[in-house]
């Protein structure tokens, strides 16, 4: 079954790839085929600006437990990207969470792009009192453009690694390591 599967995605890969460089065998046997006139033309999310939306679970894995849903909007240019992500769940009333990142997308094969990200995340917890959390995100994405504008995402991987606490009703600050993952999913529209 493993290997069915590995083998007929395989082969979807080698047939899309051929596809897009133009391969005869793909074309259909049209005389004057050229892959620039027949492929979609997507815009490289390189020098296009994103606006989006991002959902999907966080889970606490070091030091933290319980699970917050997640769900907000987010704009990216070239290498920078803004999520602005409301969290409820695990006890809190209302979890306001900002990452600003770095980003780098990676044309794997037309219209699917691949994107590293890290960036500082700031959680803004509030559930009778309030709180902030500092701390680092690493995170990566797969995004597939379905026309030339819209595109959708997973987010497979989303490590949130807090070392920096604020209690602002007390003034009392706490150091520490707690870690979260986040599983995402959205879409995006370029222009």
């Amino acid at each position: 079954m493993k290997r069915t599967l590995v083998t007929s995605l395989t082969l979807l890969l080698l047939c899309a790839t051929a596809h897009a460089q133009g391969d005869p065998a793909f074309s259909g046997g049209q005389e004057g085929y050229s892959p620039a006139a027949t492929a979609m033309d997507m815009p490289s999310s390189r020098g296009t600006t994103t606006i989006g939306l991002l959902l999907g679970p966080t889970f606490g894995v070091v030091d933290a437990g319980g699970t917050i849903f997640k769900l907000g909007p987010e704009i990216a240019t070239k290498y920078f990207q803004m999520p602005l992500l409301f969290g409820f769940g695990s006890g809190l009333d209302l979890l306001l969470e900002v990452i600003p990142k770095f980003k780098y997308d990676i044309e794997v094969i037309p219209n699917l792009l691949i994107t590293p990200s890290v960036g500082l995340d700031l959680w803004f917890g509030f559930s009778g009192g309030s709180a902030m959390w500092m701390g680092i995100e690493l995170a990566g994405r797969a995004t597939y453009f379905v026309t030339p504008q819209l595109g959708l995402f997973f987010e497979p991987l989303a490590l949130d690694m807090h070392f920096f606490g604020l209690i602002f009703d007390s003034g009392a600050s706490a150091s520490g390591f707690a870690m979260f993952y986040r599983l995402a999913a959205g879409a995006v529209y370029a222009f």
